[in-house]
């Protein structure tokens, strides 16, 4: 994941682990989670959190929510990056084409 940030031109300022059995439908992690990465967005002023696993819309706008910064799912990431590496009208379009399908079928 760390090979991911980096590509997209941002740094890692902490990792959290979580050990998920059954998925929060309404955040993805847990409660006490959601808290704790609330409570580090705020101290180290972060300005985006990156998951590693696929968010459903709901999921990735409560946390948005919660932490009061942009959180990017990996899928979302990998489309950031190809977004900045497109080079050609027909690359640009592409990439635009998948994001919109993404965010429309989340």
């Amino acid at each position: 994941m760390t090979n991911l940030v980096w590509s997209a031109g941002g740094y890692a300022v902490r990792f959290i682990n979580a050990s998920i059995d059954k998925p929060s439908p309404s955040h993805y992690i847990h409660k006490g989670k959601v808290q704790e990465l609330a409570d580090l967005c705020r101290l180290h002023r972060v300005r985006s959190v990156i998951m590693s696993v696929d968010l459903t819309p709901v999921q990735n706008r409560n946390l948005e929510t919660a932490c009061r910064v942009r959180v990017v799912d990996r899928t979302g990431l990998i489309l950031d990056i190809f977004a900045k590496r497109a080079r050609s009208k027909e690359g640009r379009l592409q990439v635009e084409l998948a994001q919109t399908i993404y965010c429309c079928l989340g």
